[in-house]
């Protein structure tokens, strides 16, 4: 099935404008009925504060790019009759049943995290319907990513053996170089050489849509359509994901699968070498195109008393052969690992 979605290609256009910035999360809107602040209820106009401490990574697969850790997970949420904030995600709710969802938010795009040495990656993992949330693992219900040329000419490609060395690792907030290995480029009749890379500043993006859950018993079908607001990209991202959860031996487990689509504008953007990026003369661009990118997610949670409890995720993603291909990126992933304590205030 993974296949299926990694092979398949989504297109979608949209255009929703709400204000602020948020990083997405797959949340219900909180219940009418709730009227008490429970694990898997949040209480209207109440707010709720959290934090995770322990240990955690995200591999970077980009380029000589450092590991992130993920230490410190902090959780903020307040729900109103209409308006929400959750933790880094603000949105208003349109439609709200017991079983749909409908809301107008706004979010971050986290694929910058990679190129920084400190961001939100540090303080997020992946969450189902490949939204981004704080919590390492969500209670059971809160109320219950236009092919582009895989490769674009710039002079003729120069094929060389020559190893993989950033000589800048540290300081990936700014401009890096990259030496790559040539690998895709078209070999010609010249000697090898090596090629330099100097990217520009990846910078965070802010996006605005829709927002959609159905709930069925304990399983929630998320889609999120949304598009860039702050003229990092001007691209979109579509967001799909099935996340099921259940409770067992005074433990909870969940498991989501899903995939996130993202425009050739996003992926060019953080995942492509533009043409006044290329500083050797002969070298070549390269743009990704439209992307879509498969994940699974797996979380188990142990309440150990009103306020602590241990939590644990696992989060995998497979980047599209399309962006693994990139002479900036030397891996077929990122994984996503966190283990520790969550206290809740």
């Amino acid at each position: 099935m993974l296949a299926t979605v990694y092979t398949g290609q989504l297109r979608a256009c949209i255009f929703f404008l709400v204000v602020l910035l948020a990083a997405a999360s797959t949340s219900a809107f909180a219940s009418s009925s709730c009227d008490s602040r429970t694990e898997d209820c949040v209480a209207i106009g109440e707010w709720r504060l959290g934090i995770g401490v322990g240990l955690g990574v995200r591999t970077n697969p980009v380029v000589e790019g450092d590991n992130l850790p993920i230490v410190l997970i902090p959780e903020i949420s307040y729900y109103g009759e209409r308006f929400f904030w959750d933790t880094t995600q603000i949105g208003y709710n349109l439609v709200e049943t017991p079983r749909h969802s409908l809301n107008a938010l706004v979010t971050l795009g986290l694929d910058y995290m990679y190129f920084r040495d400190w961001s939100m990656g540090n303080f997020v993992i992946d969450g189902a319907a490949g939204h981004m949330t704080f919590t390492p693992a969500p209670t059971l219900r809160d109320t219950d990513e236009n092919d582009s040329n895989d490769i674009g000419a710039v002079g003729q490609g120069i094929s060389t053996d020559q190893g993989i060395n950033n000589p800048n690792p540290g300081d990936k907030d700014g401009p890096n170089e990259f030496f790559h290995s040539s690998q895709w480029l078209r070999p010609v009749t010249q000697e090898p050489s090596p090629s330099v890379i100097q990217l520009d500043k990846r910078r965070m993006a802010a996006l605005a849509g829709l927002d959609y859950s159905f709930y069925w018993q304990g399983t929630v079908l998320g889609l999120q359509w949304l598009q860039d607001i702050s003229n990092v990209h001007h691209g979109q991202e579509v967001r799909l994901g099935v996340d099921h959860r259940w409770a067992f031996a005074g433990s909870r487990f969940g498991v989501a699968a899903g995939a996130v689509w993202q425009s050739h504008q996003v992926a060019d953007y953080y995942y492509g070498v533009q043409p006044h990026e290329v500083l050797a003369a002969g070298e070549v661009s390269y743009a990704p195109g439209s992307a879509l990118s498969p994940y699974v997610r797996l979380d188990w949670q142990h309440p150990l008393t009103q306020h602590w409890s241990l939590q644990a995720t696992l989060h995998h993603k497979w980047l599209d052969r399309r962006i693994s291909r990139s002479p900036i990126i030397d891996s077929s992933g990122s994984t996503s690992i966190f283990v520790g304590g969550f206290y809740h205030f």
